[in-house]
């Protein structure tokens, strides 16, 4: 079940292929021709590409998630089902290892701990990342409401706490940071909450009409 992907300077696409606890690396796929199916020569969080180890620690995963990239090409995952946030760091002129370890965890004190949390070295579900102009490390923290931003991630020790939380999304999955103005983007999964008589009046009033113009704004963004 792949979920997040990333492309690095050189053009490799990176797969977090969740359903199997790890990431796969596509060597350059945008310059080749599609002649047969592309082989991966890069797997994080298993031990190869025939491992499917799901317990934690530091070199592998359960439910990778999102993926974002550093200036220095090192790697952020999101390990969803264990609440944390593995950092896999890229040796200086050299590249990845199959099987190699995360340097850092983020989200837990350690690499085989999994608890949930809701303080700043905590985290609940993480989904997608981003990463700014300054490497500082955006998460979407499903689970908690919220997103965290962890300044120079790459850096850090185990478990360090975020710099800060933004909070009142509902559900945050995915985050964009833009290059050129830091704007954040989060998607988020809608709610409303009527409050009041007149609220709850309104709601129900407007309710029927979803069945009759949801179905036809489906049809046609398919088109």
């Amino acid at each position: 079940r792949p979920v997040g992907l990333a492309v690095d300077a050189s053009g490799n696409l990176y797969v977090a292929d969740s359903g199997n606890g790890r990431v796969i690396r596509f060597p350059s796929p945008f310059l080749r021709p599609q002649i047969s199916a592309f082989q991966a020569d890069l797997v994080l969080g298993q031990f190869s590409g025939n491992s499917k180890i799901q317990d934690a620690s530091s070199a592998t995963m359960n439910a990778p998630f999102g993926l974002a990239l550093f200036a220095d090409g090192s790697l952020a995952v999101s390990d969803a089902a264990h609440n944390r946030i593995l950092l896999f760091r890229r040796p200086t002129g050299g590249d990845f290892t199959t099987g190699q370890a995360a340097a850092v965890v983020l989200g837990q004190s350690d690499f085989t701990t999994i608890n949930t949390s809701t303080g700043l070295t905590g985290l609940s579900s993480p989904r997608h990342l981003s990463v700014d102009t300054s490497d500082r490390l955006y998460v979407a923290d499903a689970g908690n409401n919220r997103v965290m931003v962890f300044p120079r991630a790459m850096f850090s020790a185990n478990g360090v706490a975020a710099a800060f939380g933004i909070t009142g999304f509902n559900n945050p999955q995915s985050i964009a940071v833009s290059p050129v103005t830091g704007e954040i983007w989060v998607t988020q999964t809608a709610t409303y909450a009527p409050k009041g008589l007149l609220g709850h009046l309104y709601w129900w009033s407007v309710f029927p009409m979803h069945g009759l113009v949801f179905p036809s704004m489906i049809k046609n963004i398919t088109r």
